[in-house]
């Protein structure tokens, strides 16, 4: 009986090997998602050393009528250029130039109404689509700076303490390190790892359920000495065996490329070793058992090899679509989250990467509902597959 169940599995497998579709979707799935990875962090990585190393430019309408102010933005390593724009259009087309950050216009009579102690009208114009968001929150905080100094100056001028109008000594820390962030960002992308389990084995599946039973060949295989749950228990774990074959290489890549990237450019870290890797694959078998059940149980309930293919492809987007909502309803963290398929497994990585512990009422979760939903649907399988109906395709 075994033998047979091995028969039809090894059967499965070189049917897979000689098949273009199914080993260009894994080639595809497996450079993929780690390239993204890879590109996405050292686009980040780039545009935070950029902001770091280029000074920042701006052009100051009148800048002779506050000179502390010119040398303050000096101090902070602003380059500061004068210039007069005689209306509003030619300060947006130096903008939408990108050439200069913003473009401070101060007052003509900004000394004046400084003396006087009167508010002096200054206008910061900035380009937000420039993505120059660091440069602009710099000058601002700058600015900012400058009014409470001058604001201060003038109460002890009156003979009034700053403190008066000023009770609270706000100050901010940041406490997380970086293995926290590094988990906080990186988890999701790992999340994403996970779904694509559901599509590497897509076209086997659909190919040996939907498209044996077009091609008549279906009839064939239930025509020999073997028992139908061999047959399918076969077919599941080949597209399973092919999904973990993936998400094996698509891990490993992934890790290569993140123990080469310059991390703690951007403050982060990836301090995940091998047994935290091994237990994350480990973790990732039932889901590869889970997702080819899925995709054999939708295959299975269709009437043709095309409509196999839209079904399957529509329910792909399911197990994505918590990865993308739960983040948006800040639940924060909590332990029924880890029966949710692929956001689950997310869950873990950003644990693990963290130095975080998972419970054991998780970890039975995270592996248990997988396994159980996998029995249900081959379940469900085995008994579509005695049905005549499905065989002759009516």
């Amino acid at each position: 009986m075994r033998n047979l169940l091995i028969t039809v599995l090894r059967k499965e497998l070189l049917d897979a090997s000689r098949d273009r579709r199914s080993l260009t979707t894994l080639l595809i799935v497996v450079l993929f998602i780690p390239l993204m990875l890879f590109s996405s962090l050292q686009f980040a990585i780039k545009k935070a050393t950029q902001d770091e190393n280029d000074s920042i430019k701006i052009i100051v309408q009148h800048a002779d009528q506050a000179p502390t102010l010119m040398a303050q933005l000096k101090q902070a390593g602003i380059k500061v250029e004068t210039a007069v724009f005689q209306d509003e259009a030619q300060i947006s087309k130096r903008l939408h130039d990108r050439t200069v950050s913003a473009v401070l216009v101060l007052d003509a009579d900004y000394r004046v109404s400084y003396h006087a102690m009167r508010p002096a009208s200054a206008v910061l114009w900035f380009n937000s689509a420039a993505e120059q968001n660091s440069k602009i929150s710099k000058v601002k905080r700058l600015l900012q700076r400058y009014q409470r100094g001058i604001a201060e100056w003038r109460l002890v001028a009156h003979g009034v303490s700053p403190s008066l109008v000023m009770p609270l000594d706000y100050r901010e820390y940041d406490v997380a390190d970086q293995a926290e962030r590094a988990g906080s960002l990186l988890g999701v992308t790992f999340g994403m790892l996970f779904w694509a389990v559901f599509s590497i084995g897509t076209t086997m599946i659909i190919d040996t359920t939907a498209g044996e039973r077009e091609r008549r060949t279906l009839e064939l295989l239930l025509a020999q000495p073997v028992h139908t749950w061999q047959i399918i228990g076969g077919k599941w774990l080949a597209a399973s065996l092919l999904a973990f074959t993936g998400l094996f290489l698509e891990m490993g890549a992934s890790h290569l490329a993140l123990l080469k990237l310059p991390l703690e450019e951007i403050g982060m870290s990836w301090q995940l070793g091998a047994a935290g890797l091994l237990l994350i694959l480990a973790s990732g078998i039932p889901l590869c058992l889970f997702a080819s059940a899925f995709t054999m149980a939708l295959a299975m309930n269709t009437k043709s090899f095309k409509e196999a293919q839209a079904t399957v492809g529509i329910a792909m987007i399911l197990p994505m679509l918590p990865v993308v909502i739960m983040p948006m309803l800040d639940l924060g963290k909590q332990s029924w989250m880890f029966a949710i398929p692929v956001f689950g497994h997310g869950e873990v990585v950003k644990a693990l990467a963290k130095g975080q512990q998972v419970l054991p009422i998780e970890w039975a979760l995270l592996l248990g509902v997988p396994l159980l939903s996998s029995a249900l649907l081959i379940g469900f399988c085995i008994w579509r597959m005695k049905s005549e109906r499905f065989v002759v395709g009516v």
